[in-house]
C-alpha cells in the first residue's frame, strides 16, 4: 500500500472516531412545552357531622339518680324518660343517714350542698322528661350518681339540623364562600351522596399541632340539605368543595420537574443545548403541576438523564 493511501485511511478512521466521541456528548431527551389546562378549584375536605342545636338538660338543685333509660347515641322523643331520681336515698342524705355507698359517693363533695332541706320541695315528680326531639350525645348517667346543681347532666343534640364539620388551612379558606356546594360521603355509607351549604354560622380559628410545628386551621360548617336517618352526629365523613370558577393555568407534566437541595428546577433547551432553571409551582392534578415562574409559550422543556450544558437531540416517544 502506497504512502497516501495509508495516510488518507488513517484520516477516514481518526474523523469516524472523531464523530463517535462526539455522539457520546449528545444526549436524546423527551421535549415538551406548557399546556393550557383548565384547573378545577376543588378542596378535598375530611370531618364529621355535627348538629349546631344542641340543649342541655341542667337541674337548679342537686340529684341522685335511681335509674337510666337511655343510652348515648340514642334518638328520643320530646316527653321520654330520662332517667329518674332516687328520692328514698335523697332522704336519707337529708335526714343524716348517709349510707357507705353513698358516703363513697359523696366524696370531695360539699354536703351542704347535697343537705339542703329545700331540695325535696323542687321535685314535682322523680322522673326527667326530655325537654325536645334529638340524640343523645352525652350524658353523666350512672345509678347511684351524685349530680350538683347546674351541672350537665344530658346534652341532646337536633338531628332535623346537621352540619359537616371540617378543618381548613388559611389558604383554602381564603378561598371558599358562604353558599359554596360541598359534595359530601359519609364513611359509613359511602354509597349514599350528600350536599352542604357552607354556613358563615361558627366559624372558628384554632391552633393545630402536627408534626411540622403548629399551624392555624379554620372550623369550617355546611349545613346539610338532604340529610336522612343514616347519619348522626360523630359519623366520619369526606367531601370536597368547588371554589370558585375553573381556571386556565400554564402546566407542565410531572416527569419534567425536577428537585435538588436548590429547590425545583426544569431543563429548557436552549442554542441546542440543556440550561437548568429553577421554578416556582402551584396547583397539581393527577398528570400536571402549574408553573408559576414565566416562561415563553416556545419554551421547549426537556426530560432525560440530563445535566446542564449537555448537548441535545430531540427523540420523543
Amino acid at each position: 500500500m502506497s504512502k497516501i493511501k495509508v495516510i488518507l485511511l488513517i484520516l477516514l478512521i481518526s474523523t469516524f472516531i472523531g464523530i463517535s466521541v462526539n455522539l457520546n456528548k449528545i444526549k436524546f431527551a423527551n421535549a415538551t412545552t406548557l399546556k393550557k389546562i383548565e384547573y378545577v378549584n376543588d378542596i378535598n375536605v375530611v370531618g364529621e357531622f355535627e348538629s349546631l342545636n344542641k340543649t342541655q338538660i341542667k337541674l337548679s338543685y342537686p340529684i341522685i339518680v335511681k335509674e337510666i333509660y337511655v343510652n348515648e347515641n340514642e334518638y328520643i322523643n320530646q316527653g321520654q324518660a330520662i332517667f329518674s331520681i332516687d328520692i328514698d336515698k335523697m332522704q336519707s342524705v337529708l335526714n343524716g343517714n348517709i349510707t357507705s355507698e353513698v358516703a363513697n359517693q359523696l366524696s370531695g363533695i360539699n354536703i351542704a350542698e347535697v343537705n339542703d332541706n329545700k331540695i325535696l320541695s323542687y321535685i314535682a315528680d322523680d322522673t326527667i322528661y326530655s325537654p325536645v326531639n334529638g340524640i343523645i350525645t352525652e350524658h353523666n348517667l350512672y345509678e347511684g350518681a351524685v349530680i350538683l346543681k347546674n351541672n350537665n347532666i344530658v346534652t341532646l343534640s337536633d338531628t332535623d339540623t346537621l352540619y359537616a364539620k371540617f378543618s381548613l388551612s388559611q389558604q383554602d379558606f381564603g378561598k371558599v364562600k358562604v353558599g359554596d356546594t360541598v359534595i359530601i360521603k359519609s364513611a359509613a355509607f359511602p354509597e349514599k351522596i350528600y350536599y352542604g351549604e357552607i354556613s358563615d354560622k361558627n366559624a372558628v380559628v384554632r391552633k393545630q399541632v402536627s408534626v411540622t410545628g403548629t399551624n392555624v386551621v379554620i372550623d369550617v360548617f355546611a349545613e346539610i340539605k338532604n340529610p336522612d336517618d343514616n347519619i348522626t352526629e360523630g359519623l366520619q365523613l369526606s367531601g370536597k368543595i368547588t371554589a370558585d370558577k375553573n381556571e386556565v393555568k400554564n402546566m407542565l407534566e410531572h416527569r419534567y420537574i425536577n428537585q435538588d437541595s436548590g429547590g425545583e428546577f426544569v431543563f429548557v433547551l436552549k442554542n441546542g443545548s440543556a440550561e437548568k432553571t429553577y421554578v416556582t409551582c402551584g396547583v397539581e392534578n393527577t398528570d400536571y403541576t402549574e408553573i408559576l415562574t414565566h416562561f415563553g409559550n416556545d419554551t421547549i422543556f426537556l426530560d432525560g438523564n440530563l445535566k446542564s450544558g449537555d448537548r441535545v437531540i430531540i427523540a420523543n416517544e
